[in-house]
């Protein structure tokens, strides 16, 4: 098994290097915690200065496998206007890029507690490439013979709607395309649809339903669908499946209502299945601070 395994993880950071590209958009299981990596609108929904960090680690036990890391802060200012700055690091095999970007919403009442967010993107990704530590069948091939270091300017768009129970957001989360040469890959816009509510079911209890669909052009869309119960406002339960990929579960507490803590756990159904014995996990913890006149934490909150 574990030559099966090294063999499997050369094949994998072969084809990353051929296929690499410079703003390729990681997973997230916990896409509806972690709405501002995918929809510039949502900074400042949580109507508190919000801090959130993430870590996923994508098919444990395989080399070259693909690490994620994000930290999002985000905060009303004034009346409607809304900022948030967001970081991420993305590693797959021999690649790492790390991006920064600042988030700029503005917020619509439009009574009844409905909500309507334009939010816009703007940033650098700082991409490195280390093709030259990847070991080849044929010695001194000319495209892994060099390293790649580029600063990249990256924009994005989004809106986002929501209400008690119920949100919907659109978005482009990365406008600027990038061909790093000729050998190599290019980025691809991806679009995202993401929609999720609250049913209460009886007191003390409600279903959390959410749906991400991501689309890239030249690829094939992928859409995910999770189910959470909630139990007394404090421990969330779920399961979810992501088309191409696998499927999981998930598991949150909140304590109290300013922080929650979640896991999850990824099982995938292509090939990956045989040599990924560990599958891949995320950890997330998110507090949100009351700060400001603008602040308010309110309890229960579902997204």
């Amino acid at each position: 098994m574990k030559t099966i395994r090294h063999i499997f993880s050369i094949g994998l950071l072969l084809t990353c290097s051929l296929l690499v590209r410079a703003q390729q958009e990681p997973l997230y299981t916990h896409y509806m915690y972690n709405t501002l990596a995918v929809n510039p609108a949502y900074a400042g929904s949580r109507d508190a200065m919000s801090f959130l960090a993430l870590g996923r680690f994508q098919w444990v036990g395989i080399d070259g496998a693909p690490m994620t890391q994000t930290f999002q802060i985000h905060s009303p200012i004034v009346a409607g206007l809304n900022i948030g700055v967001d970081v991420v690091n993305d590693k797959i095999g021999p690649t790492n890029n790390t991006g920064l970007n600042l988030n700029l919403t503005y917020r619509f009442n439009l009574g009844n507690h409905h909500r309507l967010a334009i939010g816009l993107k703007g940033g650098l990704d700082f991409f490195n490439s280390n093709l030259s530590a990847v070991t080849t069948t044929e010695s001194n091939d000319p495209l892994y013979n060099q390293n790649i270091s580029r600063t990249l300017p990256n924009a994005g768009v989004g809106i986002y709607y929501d209400h008690t129970n119920f949100y919907l957001g659109l978005s482009v989360p990365r406008i600027v395309e990038h061909r790093l040469n000729s050998g190599l890959g290019e980025s691809k816009r991806h679009y995202y649809l993401i929609v999720g509510g609250f049913i209460p079911v009886t007191p003390g209890f409600g279903l959390k339903p959410t749906a991400l669909l991501r689309v890239a052009e030249g690829t094939t869309a992928q859409a995910e669908v999770t189910l959470e119960a909630l139990f007394v406002n404090r421990i969330s339960v779920g399961g979810f499946y992501r088309s191409l990929d696998g499927v999981g579960g998930l598991l949150g507490v909140n304590i109290g209502p300013n922080f929650r803590i979640g896991y999850s756990f990824d099982w995938p159904l292509t090939e990956l299945g045989g040599v990924n014995q560990y599958g891949s996990h995320e950890i997330m913890l998110r507090y949100d601070l009351k700060f400001g006149r603008m602040a308010k934490i309110k309890s229960p909150r579902y997204f």
